[in-house]
């Protein structure tokens, strides 16, 4: 999956108006973080987020994480005495929260701190995490909708084939010291020995063939590339994007054009709404949710309409 730190993901009108509302101010949040995200948090960095929060008017429980996948069971430890659930983390971090949080009345808060902080880009929340405290004690709650593969939810995107091959490539401690440059690394490594080998996409709007292809729940990927320029957390639809070529230079063609924003007037890139897809292939090919490893195919993918409430920045034009 390739990084990127400079190209910003602005999100414009949504598809529907929402109704604007704040958080209760009596209320409880969780603080949930990942001591092995990809900005590692320090204990003094804690106490201040704990401490901004507590200035603001939000009364927060910092908790850690205990490995992988273990989110969602410390979310529900302390779902009868919270009312949301701030998430200290990258977009992995999230992903894991998702299970315990998605149909329930908690919402979900988003503090930037992993590698790639896709969502971030996407709800132009800051990346310094004190800017990013003002942002969510100010902000509104939506609710949005959510992808579901196999029924595992994701937020942002759902990835087959190549990008899954470096999630599930990169190392983690590679990673931890080099950020978003551990991706670039592998992106290129696996461009020399991946096979893409084809991918059938089957959805409600066509069947094709490729060998990478990313079913997008928003617009932003890898950190701040648009790969889903269409696509809106408040449509109960979701954006497929299938690169259907293969080799080296086609792909550095497709990363290119991904960086400028025009990948998808390419004639050998389809870019569809779709209500499900269901992906098979006569191999073992990948899967990545949100920026983690997710198995491999077959999946059958669809979207969850208005499965979670979601902090978002407050514009400057709203009334509250």
């Amino acid at each position: 999956m390739i990084e990127s730190s400079t190209t910003a993901c602005h999100r414009h009108d949504a598809a529907v108006t929402p109704t604007l509302s704040r958080p209760a101010a009596a209320g409880v949040r969780l603080l949930i973080y990942n001591p092995a995200a990809g900005n590692s948090i320090r204990l003094n960095q804690l106490s201040a987020i704990c401490r901004l929060f507590d200035d603001r008017g939000w009364a927060v429980i910092p908790h850690p994480t205990r490995g992988p996948r273990t989110a969602a069971d410390v979310v529900r430890e302390y779902s009868a005495d919270i009312d949301g659930v701030i998430v200290l983390g990258g977009d992995g971090t999230l992903n894991e929260v998702l299970p315990a949080v998605v149909g329930t009345p908690l919402f979900v808060a988003l503090m930037p701190g992993g590698t790639a902080n896709a969502l971030a880009h996407e709800l132009q929340l800051p990346l310094r995490l004190d800017r990013a405290v003002d942002c969510l004690t100010g902000g509104y709650l939506r609710t949005v909708n959510v992808g579901r593969a196999n029924d595992r939810p994701f937020l942002a995107m759902a990835g087959a084939g190549f990008d899954a091959r470096i999630v599930e490539s990169v190392s983690s401690r590679l990673k931890g010291r080099l950020g978003r440059l551990a991706y670039v690394l592998e992106t290129v490594r696996q461009l020399r020995r991946y096979d893409f080998a084809p991918i059938r996409f089957s959805t409600d709007a066509g069947e094709w063939d490729a060998p990478f292809g990313v079913v997008s729940n928003s617009r932003c990927y890898g950190g701040g590339y648009i790969m889903a320029p269409d696509a809106s957390l408040d449509e109960p639809t979701l954006d497929l994007c299938l690169f259907c070529s293969r080799g080296f230079r086609s792909y550095l063609r497709y990363f290119y054009r991904l960086g400028r924003g025009t990948h998808t007037a390419l004639p050998d890139v389809i870019y569809r709404k779709v209500h499900r897809v269901r992906l098979t292939a006569a191999g073992s090919a990948p899967l990545q949710l949100d920026g983690e490893t997710a198995g491999s195919l077959p999946a059958s993918i669809d979207c969850l309409p208005g499965a979670l409430r979601l902090v978002f920045p407050a514009p400057p034009d709203a009334v509250i």
